[in-house]
């Protein structure tokens, strides 16, 4: 079976669903979760790895908090420092700033559309 006519076989089995999607992507509100082994073949680091990572980040400044026992708690700690010590840099401030201006462009565009 080619690539056209098991594409052809899974609109005529879920035409909703697929609908809708093809609707959320061109609103630019598809979304797709992952599990967690996805990661894995994509060199991921896992979560222990991540929040070590983090945690050395020179913005972060967190190295003293891996030697905490709970690693949501470590993580959300973290990025409070983050907040605290990057977001508050001119390089933070003018990062949210596009940010915001992209996000607000989006919106606008989406309003016209």
């Amino acid at each position: 079976m080619t690539f056209n006519e098991k594409c052809e076989k899974l609109f005529l089995k879920y035409p909703v669903a697929i609908s809708h999607l093809h609707q959320q992507y061109q609103a630019h509100r598809l979304g797709i979760v992952l599990g967690a082994g996805i990661g894995v073949p994509l060199k991921f680091p896992n979560w222990q790895n991540l929040v070590t990572n983090i945690a050395l980040d020179e913005r972060v400044k967190g190295e003293v908090l891996l030697k905490s026992s709970g690693k949501t708690l470590t993580s959300q700690v973290l990025f409070q420092r983050f907040k605290e010590n990057y977001l508050s840099t001119e390089e933070g401030k003018k990062n949210i700033r596009l940010l915001w201006r992209y996000r607000t462009s989006q919106k606008v565009e989406r309003a016209s559309s």
